[in-house]
């Protein structure tokens, strides 16, 4: 398990595959056995505040996203107001989010690692990719890759970047597209030495 903190109500967690192979835990199981996923994710919660240094007096937020044979990314987050209420009861909930991905979205700061990036993904595998930009960073969504690569090409993004929370509607509507179309084979025509 991976863990990183983005500020002080949000930490970002990863399990990889085959950790949840360990722990006999798969998105289907997690998604049909409520009981079996919830106790699952209560667990990762637990030890990833601990882990981090984290006191919880809050209702607690997780967004999973599963990625197929690579892992689940979960960004977990306190929100004091989604529950306030005079309802005792509801304070210190735990309320999750799941989302299958058949596509990955990284996070580069640097446009030449996006450059790197596609460079070893050009004519390896089936990938391709689409390029935003918003806020001083880049976004690439990554997508038609199949389930036995996806753990050898997002090890290879990671390299580079990291797997982002945002959405491909989120940076469409917010962001600027860099091109119409797969950008990996572009990126190597312009950019290869």
């Amino acid at each position: 398990m991976k863990l990183k903190r983005i500020n002080s109500k949000k930490v970002k967690v990863f399990i990889s595959q085959e950790e949840l192979e360990e722990k006999e835990m798969n998105p289907i199981k997690m998604k049909i056995q409520v009981p079996d996923s919830h106790l699952f994710f209560y667990r990762i919660v637990i030890e990833a505040l601990e882990e981090m240094e984290y006191t919880i007096d809050s209702n607690i937020l997780m967004d999973i996203y599963s990625y197929p044979g690579y892992g689940i990314y979960m960004m977990i987050k306190t929100d004091e107001d989604r529950y306030a209420s005079q309802n005792e009861e509801m304070d210190n909930t735990l309320s999750i989010q799941f989302v299958e991905q058949d596509h990955f979205i990284f996070e580069f700061t640097d446009f030449e690692d996006v450059v790197d990036a596609c460079k070893i993904l050009y004519g390896k595998w089936s990938a391709a990719g689409y390029l935003y930009h918003l806020s001083s960073a880049y976004y690439m969504k990554i997508e038609g890759v199949m389930e036995e690569e996806a753990a050898s090409v997002a090890a290879i993004m990671l390299e580079y970047g990291e797997l982002s929370s945002l959405t491909e509607d989120f940076l469409l509507e917010k962001g600027l597209r860099v091109y119409h179309d797969n950008i990996i084979p572009v990126m190597i025509e312009y950019f290869n030495d």
